[in-house]
């Protein structure tokens, strides 16, 4: 699935960004908002990407993976057991 961005200007802070679910405000103005006022959590961080429609096609399959992960209980070691990673040599090849 490739998303389709579109430009916007963020009604928050009037700076100009990419968002693929037309929301009205870009990922920093989103994450100040999620908390309140307070630091942001963990979650908060994705959450902002996913609200302000800022994450790439590839941070979503990232994301998917990592939510995955957590729900069957396994660990990027375990990914890495599964998929042959020996440890041996750059399990990312470059770019």
């Amino acid at each position: 699935m490739t998303l389709q961005f579109v430009s916007k200007v963020c009604i928050g802070c009037g700076k100009s960004f990419k968002t693929s679910n037309d929301s009205s405000k870009c990922y920093n103005c989103t994450l100040s908002d999620i908390p309140h006022g307070s630091a942001p959590e963990e979650g908060d961080f994705n959450t902002a990407g996913i609200v302000s429609g800022t994450l790439s096609t590839q941070e979503r399959r990232y994301l998917q993976s990592d939510l995955e992960q957590v729900e069957l209980g396994q660990t990027t070691q375990e990914e890495y057991e599964d998929s042959g990673y020996d440890g041996g040599e750059e399990y990312y090849p470059e770019r």
